[in-house]
């Protein structure tokens, strides 16, 4: 995590994650992780260690694999935050107000220093969009003055807080991440960790806590923990031995499955690419079985194939354009291609960058009618969406926004994306536009343009219904100590090394709110990420690794390559090489329950 001045990493984290905190001061509250460490079969590991990360709290398990993790973690004193469903949340003079209240179900639970809870009424406002609450006075009306702990729960997600009573305004503290911050005293923790509210699975809104376990002969593993009291954990491990089957069903997790969707050269060299795809439940072993679409390499008569695949909802089919990256080629054009069966025709020329969309009813195709750089300025262009029904088209295309967003709607319609050559969002409600990576004082070329060190490339907007306001993007790497302030560690990197999240709702240093860094082992063979893409699912991403001098073909004038395919989890950071071969781009990746 970042290194800014005067904050402990534990504060860093939740600044990172809430990324719009407006004011901070840390105190500590009591973690208490309790279980054991197991094998896939239940069998107890002894001596296996487990860590709470960004602390330093470690525990080592007995001869019955059993460990307790006790301590102190710092925490944030809060005046504005954002929270899942994208509410904005103020605290000021005793009185938390929320603004955006979703129509759908909301619940506020209130939990006294003994441990007594209840429901909180709706709260006194002047339209349902905005409501408040005064804690103080909830705070003398039950349970007097002290320690007391509150939890918003929507249908996006839920975040928790402690309200500390002082007699006159109090004071707001969250802990990292949007975490279930119990502790205290022993009413109130054992209260607060009863509380109901699941968060969607995947979702990273919710990855304040993450313990990570490791033993002799099997592979580490994270395991996120929404609340800070947990009792009866089971933190199973695979053996190192395991298999890539095994392994890619570990970390998608029991009972889903996974399809990837990629594009390769026709032969060395060339830009003429095929459509690929391989489906998990044909995996034997370590090997993930490859189809080919022959005719998605386009007209003989073009240099130019399949570019840009993305996965529908469900899982069942392909929408790819013909072209090239940042380009509107002569064959600019899209088709939906379902796993089984023959393509159909989808948005004809010029229509590039497909990305599939639905509000849980309707599914929908997005894509642009410019594939040039900077597009989004271009009013002659403009962003479509059009509705899909028995895999092909129907209605009229819907017009979004004039101008070419390449990376994507928000999965609430709010937000258009773009990346490349700046990464930039825009709310459709208010046409505002903000640029993301892009920090005041910034030293500039000296013609005045932006440094490279400010580009950037391959953005995939958020998946995630409680960050709808989120890009990830890679960006061209920071070459020497900025003058600005920079919350990726290390603040030198190299091109492509990080995949950079950015959040339009945020206030951070260039709206950064968190970062992948490239694996270690890809890093020590001087490899780094390429086209990342978020997944269907909130918690995941998918992305290539970049070899920048992979392809010798011409020994003299080495190229880059692709060789690699990871999964990325966001939520715990952790990453697995899914597939390997000679040069594969643009993957696109679809987790869901196994038919």
């Amino acid at each position: 995590m970042s290194k800014l001045k005067n904050l402990p990493r534990s504060l860093l984290a939740f600044l990172l994650v809430s990324g719009s905190v407006t004011a901070a001061r840390t105190q500590s509250t009591q973690v208490d992780f309790q279980g054991k460490v197991v094998d896939q079969k239940g069998a107890a590991l002894a001596g296996a260690s487990v860590k709470l990360l960004e602390t330093a709290l470690v525990a080592t398990t007995d001869a019955q694999g059993r460990f307790s993790l006790k301590g102190s973690v710092a925490i944030g004193l809060i005046h504005r935050t954002r929270l899942p469903g994208n509410l904005e949340l103020r605290f000021r003079d005793g009185i938390l107000s929320l603004d955006g209240t979703e129509s759908g179900w909301m619940k506020m639970e209130w939990i006294s220093p003994d441990g007594s809870r209840k429901v909180l009424p709706q709260g006194e406002g002047k339209s349902d969009r905005t409501r408040s609450w005064n804690l103080e006075k909830m705070a003398g009306g039950r349970g007097g003055s002290g320690l007391h702990w509150l939890r918003i729960t929507t249908s996006s997600g839920s975040a928790s807080f402690r309200f500390i009573s002082q007699g006159t305004h109090g004071t707001l503290w969250g802990g990292p991440g949007y975490a279930g911050i119990a502790g205290g005293g022993p009413g109130a923790a054992a209260a607060l960790s009863k509380v109901g509210g699941r968060v969607a699975a995947g979702s990273q809104a919710v990855s304040g806590f993450v313990l990570e376990a490791a033993a002799d002969g099997f592979l580490a593993k994270r395991f996120p923990q929404s609340d800070s009291v947990k009792a009866g954990l089971s933190l199973a491990l695979l053996p190192a031995v395991a298999t890539l089957k095994e392994r890619i069903q570990d970390f998608i997790g029991a009972g889903n499955t996974f399809r990837l969707a990629f594009v390769k050269p026709e032969a060395v060299g060339s830009r003429k690419f095929i459509l690929h795809y391989a489906d998990f439940a044909e995996m034997t072993g370590d090997t993930l079985p490859m189809h080919a679409f022959p005719d998605s390499r386009g007209p003989a008569s073009s240099p130019y194939g399949a570019f840009a695949p993305s996965w529908s909802p469900d899982g069942r089919a392909i929408a790819y354009e013909t072209g090239w990256e940042n380009l509107t080629t002569p064959i600019s054009r899209i088709y939906l291609q379902p796993i089984g069966g023959a393509r159909a025709d989808g948005p004809a020329y010029p229509a590039t960058n497909p990305r599939w969309w639905t509000d849980g009813k309707d599914t929908s195709l997005v894509w642009c009618s410019s594939g040039r750089e900077d597009a989004w300025a271009d009013t002659s262009s403009a962003t479509y969406r059009q509705r899909i029904s028995g895999g092909a088209l129907t209605g009229t295309p819907e017009i979004l926004s004039k101008g070419s967003f390449n990376a994507g709607l928000s999965p609430d319609g709010k937000y258009l994306a773009t990346a490349y050559r700046f990464a930039l969002m825009m709310d459709r409600a208010s046409q505002g536009k903000r640029y993301l990576h892009v920090y005041p004082g910034h030293p500039k070329a000296a013609d005045g343009a932006n440094t490279d060190s400010l580009q950037a490339c391959n953005g995939s907007v958020s998946r995630d219904p409680a960050h709808p306001s989120r890009m990830l993007f890679l960006d061209f790497g920071v070459p020497e100590e900025p003058s600005y302030a920079n919350a990726v560690e290390p603040k030198v990197y190299a091109q492509h090394r990080m995949i950079l999240i950015g959040d339009y709702a945020s206030d951070a240093p260039g709206r950064i709110v968190d970062f992948i860094d490239s694996p270690a082992a890809e890093l020590a063979k001087e490899k780094t990420w390429d086209d990342p893409e978020w997944t269907n699912l909130p918690g995941f991403a998918v992305a290539t690794t970049r070899d920048p001098e992979g392809d010798k073909s011409v020994p003299t004038e080495p190229k880059p390559s692709q060789p690699d395919i990871y999964l990325i989890n966001l939520v715990t950071k952790e990453s697995l090489k899914v597939f390997s071969g000679p040069n594969q781009l643009l993957p696109a990746a679809w987790i869901g329950p196994a038919d």
